[in-house]
C-alpha cells in the first residue's frame, strides 16, 4: 500500500474511494480531503487487505506475526502429487540441488 508504485499510480487510494466514497458514510462529511484519504486508506488495509492476506494464508502474515513455524509450505504437497501422479511438473520448476535430493532418495541413498 505504500510502495513508490502506489504513491505512483494511487492505486490503492482509488480502490478505497471506490469502496468508501464520501457520501457512504456521514463521518467523512466535512473533513479536509488528506484526512479522508488517510481514513479510507486505513480502513481498504484493515477491513480488506489483512483479511485477505490471512485467508490466503501469504507468508508475510506469519513473519509479521514472528510465526515461522506456522508458515504453510505447499511445494512439499506439489511434489507429493507429482510423485503420485495428480500433477505435472514442468522441469524448469526444480532447482538442482531438489532433483538431485529427489535422486538419491528413490535410489535409497
Amino acid at each position: 500500500m505504500d510502495s513508490s508504485f502506489d504513491r505512483a499510480t494511487l492505486f490503492c487510494e482509488s480502490i478505497a474511494r471506490t469502496i468508501s466514497p464520501r457520501e457512504s458514510n456521514p463521518e467523512y462529511e466535512g473533513i479536509e480531503e488528506a484526512y479522508y484519504v488517510f481514513r479510507i486508506r486505513d480502513r481498504l488495509r484493515k477491513e480488506i487487505l489483512v483479511p485477505l492476506r490471512k485467508v490466503l494464508e501469504l507468508p508475510e502474515v506469519y513473519i509479521g506475526a514472528n510465526n515461522w513455524n506456522s508458515i504453510p509450505y505447499k511445494f512439499k504437497k506439489y511434489l507429493e502429487d507429482v510423485e503420485a501422479g495428480k500433477s505435472k511438473i514442468d522441469a524448469g520448476a526444480l532447482l538442482p540441488h531438489e532433483i538431485i535430493a529427489s535422486l538419491r532418495d528413490s535410489e535409497g541413498g
